[in-house]
Formats: C-alpha cells, sequence, structure tokens
C-alpha cells in the first residue's frame, strides 16, 4: 500500500511539474511573437527541435531507445499525427478564428475527452471523484479565460470545431501515450510522437517554414527554450506519469496549466489579473486536490 501511494504521488507529481512547464509557453509564446514569427512555424520548429535535441541524446547514451519495428509505425505516426501535430496546430487555427479565451475553454475539454474515452473503451473507470474534480477544473478554466466576458467570447463555426480539435488531439497525447508505453520506453514514445508530430506540422506549414531562416538568434534561443522546456521535459514528465496514474487522473492534475500560465503573466509581462479568476483557479486547485485524494 505504500509502495503503491508512492507511485500515485510521483504520478501526480510529474503531472504537475508537465503542467508548471507547458505554462511557461505563454510567456515564451509572447517574447516569439514580437519577432513576428508566425505561430505554425513556431510550433513546427518547437516540435523539430525537441526530436532532434532527443534522438541526438539517445543517439549517444541509449541507442537502443530508437529501434522501433516496422508494425510499429503505423501506430507511432498516428500517434504523433494526432496528439502532437493536431494539437498544436488546431489550438493555433483557433485562435485565428476566435478568442484566446474561446480556444482555451475548449482546449482543456481534454481531460472529460480523456476520462470518457477510457471509460467508454473499459480501460480506466468513471467514478464521481472523477466527474467532480471534471466539473471543478473545467469551471475554473472557465473562469481564468475570462469566458465570463462577453467581449472575450467571439463565438463561430469554424473556431468551434478547430478548437475541440485541439482538445481532441490533446486527448489523444494522453490515451494514445498510455498504449505506447505498454510497448515503448518514454524516451521512445516521445522521440517518435515529436518526430511525426513535427512532419505532420512541417507539411501543414508547407513551404512558408523557410521563413525560419531569417529568424535572429535571439528567436531562436527562445525556440529552443520552448523545445527543450515544455515540450521534451514537460511532454516527457506527463508521459511518464501515466505509468503510475491513470490517464484521466493525469489530464485533471494538469488542468492547473492555465492558472499557472495566467499567473506567470501576471508577474513577469505585468498582465492584470481580476477577482474572478483568481476564483476560477481556486476551482481548479479544489478540482486537483479532489483527483488526488479519491
Amino acid at each position: 500500500m505504500v509502495v503503491a501511494d508512492r507511485a500515485r504521488w510521483k504520478g501526480y507529481g510529474l503531472a504537475l511539474l508537465a503542467a508548471t512547464l507547458w505554462a511557461s509557453l505563454s510567456i515564451l509564446g509572447k517574447l516569439a511573437y514580437r519577432y513576428q514569427a508566425h505561430p505554425l512555424t513556431v510550433v513546427t520548429l518547437r516540435a523539430a527541435l525537441a526530436f532532434v535535441t532527443l534522438a541526438g541524446l539517445l543517439a549517444v547514451v541509449r541507442p537502443d531507445r530508437l529501434r522501433i519495428t516496422r508494425r510499429d509505425l503505423p501506430f507511432l505516426a498516428f500517434y504523433g499525427g494526432l496528439g502532437v501535430g493536431l494539437n498544436y496546430g488546431s489550438y493555433f487555427y483557433a485562435l485565428s478564428y476566435t478568442t484566446v479565451a474561446v480556444a482555451i475553454i475548449l482546449l482543456y475539454t481534454y481531460p472529460a475527452i480523456v476520462v470518457l474515452l477510457a471509460a467508454l473503451l473499459g480501460e480506466e473507470p468513471l467514478s464521481r471523484a472523477k466527474g467532480g474534480a471534471l466539473a471543478l477544473t473545467f469551471g475554473g478554466c472557465f473562469l481564468v479565460a475570462q469566458g465570463y466576458d462577453p467581449a472575450a467570447l467571439r463565438l463561430n463555426l469554424a473556431g468551434i470545431v478547430w478548437g475541440l480539435l485541439g482538445g481532441f488531439g490533446a486527448a489523444m497525447y494522453g490515451l494514445l501515450g498510455k498504449r505506447a508505453l505498454a510497448r515503448h520506453a518514454t524516451e521512445t514514445a516521445l522521440l517518435y510522437a515529436l518526430g511525426f508530430g513535427g512532419l505532420t506540422l512541417a507539411l501543414w506549414r508547407g513551404p512558408a517554414l523557410i521563413e525560419a531562416v531569417h529568424y535572429p538568434p535571439a528567436l531562436w534561443a527562445i525556440l529552443l527554450a520552448m523545445a527543450w522546456l515544455p515540450t521534451l521535459v514537460g511532454y516527457g514528465s506527463f508521459l511518464t506519469a501515466l505509468h503510475y496514474v491513470e490517464a484521466g487522473r493525469a489530464s485533471i492534475t494538469a488542468t492547473i496549466e492555465p492558472v499557472l500560465a495566467t499567473l506567470l503573466s501576471y508577474l513577469l509581462l505585468g498582465e492584470t489579473l481580476e477577482p474572478l479568476q483568481g476564483v476560477g483557479g481556486l476551482l481548479v486547485l479544489a478540482g486537483v486536490v479532489l483527483i488526488q485524494l479519491r
């Protein structure tokens, strides 16, 4: 029992670490966009640089982790294409059609998608604690994203579809990641998810990627930070968490990300923090605590 509890808390800790690192994307992204970098180019390079870095590290320290069989390729391509490519790209397109608030709210449907699909597939039970935690965290994300402000909402079909596709892609990273870990080491699953995800995004962006050759060194430094911290360490931590806790529980725990992102923007960029956003943060925290205690 003690060993199981330690493993469970380790899983929650890794999911929280992942969420903390993902929250830094809000800061790094705003710094990158000051250079007029195209968002889809940025997310493509983020995945590609993370892939190249991890491949280089594994080639030196664990070359055996690079090896997969031919029959593994279709699943890993599907995993990377959805969990990374669709996730990153759809969120960008949602932002181009609607507001940041709507895009965030739709993206954070992903824990509910994970919990419901896992239950339907018979992989993870659906409990009252999960339902309560989902309600608290989604409500909290709604407030943190200022969904209560009509000025922050611009609803249209294209924005809703892209936002939900982004949420679906994020859900697939957790659900398919659990399956990938049944056959592969964490590093191997992460490597090929990033590789196929980066390839999907590169095809999506097309020849316009050539703009990156004109990026200044300062922007490349920001891109490397995005690739190494929230991507390599963040996504690696989340995948590792799936060894210890259910994908649904890890996803609910990671909803702390928008709360931390808002707090970082307030502390580092001087952005305003409204009282209702604070209430939303407390709701998310309550949901995260609930799922960890039950």
